[in-house]
C-alpha cells in the first residue's frame, strides 16, 4: 500500500516544515520503496507520497507527478486497473506519456476529462491533485472506500493523509480529544464522516472533497443504487453462468497486471478459490509468477482447511500457521493501532498481512464479496429459504 499526506492553506499562510514533515513521515511505513513531497516557494502547499512499486520500478514514475506545464500535482494511493485500455484511448487524444504507470494515466485522465475521469476508471483509489493555478483541491476516494483518506479542515487550511495517526503529530492536536459520535456509529462508520479523533472526518466512499479560497464543496459521485441494471432479471441460468464467468474473468485478469510478483491469500471460502484456480487457466498468457497463502489459527476446528486442502493438491500454496498461545496482548495492541480501527478487531488478518511483509510479499489477490453475491454463508441461505416462505404463504392466502 502507497500513503500520501498534504496539507494546503488557502489564506497563505506558512505552513511549519517541520510539522509538515512529520506529519508526513507518521505514514512512512505505508510506502517503503520511495518518499518524496513537493513544497512550494512560499511554503503554502504541502504534498507528500510514500509509494509501494507495482506498476513501473523506474524513479521517474514515483510521485509527487506533475503534468507537463507543472501546475497539476497528484499524490495517490491505489491502482487503476483498466490503465492500460485508458492510456489506448488517450493516446489517440493527443497525450504523450513518460511512464508505464497507472499514476500518469490518472493525472492524463483528470486533464482530459476533469471530475468526470471517475467515471472510466475501474480501480481503488485515494488521491489528492493540486491546481497550482486555480489554487484549487480537488480529493477523490473510490466507489466503495477500498483506499482510506482522512481530513482535518482549521479556518482555512486543510490537513489530508492515509492514516488517522498522522493527526497525532500536529501541533493544533495538542490533547486527544474523542469523538463520541464515533463510538455511538460502530456499525455504520463507513457510511459517515465519523473517525475516533474529534474534528478529524473520513472521506466517505464516493466522495469527492474540492476546496479553493472562496469553497468547500462535499460532493457524492458515484452511488451504486444509480447504476443497478434490470437487464439479468429475463435471462435464463445459463446465461447468467456465461455472463457472470466473463466478468469475473475479465476483472481479475486487469488485477493481475503487475510489475512486481503476485500472491494469492486464499482462505478456502468459495471467493478466493475460484480466483486462485482459475489464474491458472491463463498464468502463462501473462507471464507472472504465483503463490498462494493461507493463514490459520487452528487446523482441527477450522471448517475452511479441508477445502484448502483440497486446492493445495494440484497447486502451489504455502501454509502461515499461528499459535494462538503466542499471542500477547502487545499483538492486539498493534492490531488495532495499525488498523485503526476499534469496531472489529481482526488478529488473523494482521498476522497475515504481517508474514506477507515479512517475507517481501507486495501483492495480494483476494477475494471479498462473492461469498455474499454467491450466497457463500449460512445466514444468506437462511434469508432465502424465509422470502421463499413468505412468497409461498402470501399465494397460499391470496
Amino acid at each position: 500500500m502507497c500513503g500520501i499526506a498534504g496539507i494546503i492553506d488557502f489564506d497563505h499562510q506558512k505552513i511549519d516544515e517541520k510539522e509538515a514533515l512529520s506529519f508526513f513521515n507518521a505514514i512512512d511505513h505505508r510506502g517503503p520503496d520511495a518518499s518524496n513531497y513537493y513544497f512550494d516557494e512560499k511554503k503554502i502547499s504541502f504534498m507528500g507520497s510514500k509509494r509501494l512499486k507495482i506498476l513501473d520500478f523506474q524513479n521517474h514514475a514515483n510521485q509527487p507527478m506533475y503534468n507537463y506545464n507543472k501546475d497539476l500535482i497528484l499524490i495517490y494511493n491505489g491502482e487503476i486497473y483498466n490503465y492500460l485500455e485508458l492510456k489506448n484511448e488517450l493516446i489517440e487524444l493527443g497525450h504523450k506519456f513518460n511512464t508505464v504507470s497507472d499514476t500518469e494515466v490518472l493525472l492524463r485522465s483528470y486533464e482530459q476529462w476533469g471530475e468526470k475521469c471517475l467515471f472510466k476508471l475501474d480501480g481503488m483509489w485515494a488521491f489528492a491533485i493540486w491546481d497550482n493555478k486555480k489554487k484549487k483541491l480537488f480529493l477523490s476516494r473510490d466507489r466503495f472506500g477500498e483506499k482510506p483518506l482522512y481530513y482535518k479542515i482549521l479556518k482555512n487550511r486543510i490537513y489530508f493523509a492515509s492514516e488517522l495517526k498522522a493527526f497525532l503529530k500536529l501541533s493544533n492536536i495538542q490533547n486527544l480529544e474523542y469523538n463520541s459520535n464515533y463510538f455511538l456509529n460502530l456499525r455504520d462508520i463507513e457510511n459517515t464522516p465519523e473517525t475516533i479523533l474529534k474534528n478529524v472526518k473520513n472521506l466517505n466512499a464516493g466522495n469527492n472533497l474540492i476546496i479553493c479560497k472562496k469553497n468547500t464543496i462535499l460532493k457524492r459521485w458515484w452511488n451504486t443504487n444509480d447504476y443497478l441494471s434490470d437487464n439479468y432479471l429475463n435471462k435464463s441460468h445459463e446465461e447468467l453462468q456465461e455472463i457472470f464467468f466473463e466478468k469475473v474473468t475479465n476483472s481479475l485478469k486487469k488485477r493481475l497486471r503487475s510489475h512486481a510478483p503476485l500472491s494469492f491469500s486464499v482462505s478456502g471460502g468459495i471467493d478466493s478459490s475460484i480466483l486462485f484456480c482459475l489464474s491458472n487457466k491463463f498464468e502463462q498468457n501473462i507471464q507472472k509468477s504465483f503463490s498462494g497463502i493461507f493463514s490459520y489459527f487452528d487446523e482441527a476446528n477450522n471448517k475452511d482447511f479441508f477445502y484448502i486442502k483440497e486446492i493445495q493438491k494440484n497447486n502451489n500454496i504455502s501454509f502461515n500457521h499461528i499459535e494462538k498461545e503466542k499471542i500477547t496482548i502487545q499483538d492486539v495492541e498493534k492490531s488495532i493501532f495499525y488498523n485503526e480501527s476499534i469496531d472489529n478487531v481482526n488478529l488473523l488478518n494482521w498476522f497475515h498481512y504481517k508474514y506477507l511483509k515479512e517475507n517481501n510479499i507486495k501483492v495480494s489477490i483476494e477475494g471479498h464479496g462473492p461469498d455474499e453475491l454467491l450466497g457463500g454463508y449460512d445466514k444468506h441461505v437462511e434469508l432465502y429459504h424465509k422470502k421463499e416462505l413468505k412468497n409461498n404463504l402470501n399465494i397460499f392466502y391470496n
